[in-house]
């Protein structure tokens, strides 16, 4: 599938393979899939793998990581696999409860439950990370305690 020129491998793909790059690169939804088309497309036409790095600000090795992950599972090797990216720290299921009472207690200094759920929870984070879950699980402690008939867990 990779025939040499020069130095460069060029990267052959049928006329199907390229319609369905061309494809993914307009209509993907998310925006790094459409990139790492655009990446096995221009391999395709011959660039470099460090050009392809420059115009996409990677590191030649992560292009052909992602050209030899297309060769081995296709275009749906371009999409990014579950589980990847950093754990969360705070989990709905485990944490809502403990998260929802701390603010509570300290409703005009959100800072001030923090130390409270990290001795809780036995990890550390930031300020941001706790308004982060608090705006991802859409609670809201004045409509909680305004409206009984509302079940956060």
């Amino acid at each position: 599938m990779c025939s040499e020129m020069g130095r460069i491998k060029k990267l052959e793909l049928s006329v199907a393979e390229k319609e369905a790059l061309e494809k993914g690169c307009r209509n993907g939804e998310k925006h790094r899939f459409r990139e790492r088309c655009q990446m096995i497309l221009l391999k395709n036409q011959g660039l470099s793998a460090a050009s392809i790095g420059r115009i996409f600000n990677c590191h030649q090795k992560s292009v052909y990581g992602w050209v030899n992950r297309y060769l081995s599972d296709g275009i749906g090797g371009l999409a990014t696999r579950e589980g990847s990216g950093r754990k969360a720290i705070l989990h709905t299921e485990e944490h809502l409860a403990r998260v929802r009472s701390a603010v509570a207690a300290h409703r005009q200094r959100i800072g001030l439950a923090l130390p409270e759920l990290e001795a809780e929870v036995g990890r550390s984070f930031s300020e941001k990370t706790l308004r982060r879950f608090l705006k991802k699980t859409v609670v809201d402690i004045n409509e909680y305690e305004n409206d009984p008939s509302i079940r956060l867990i």
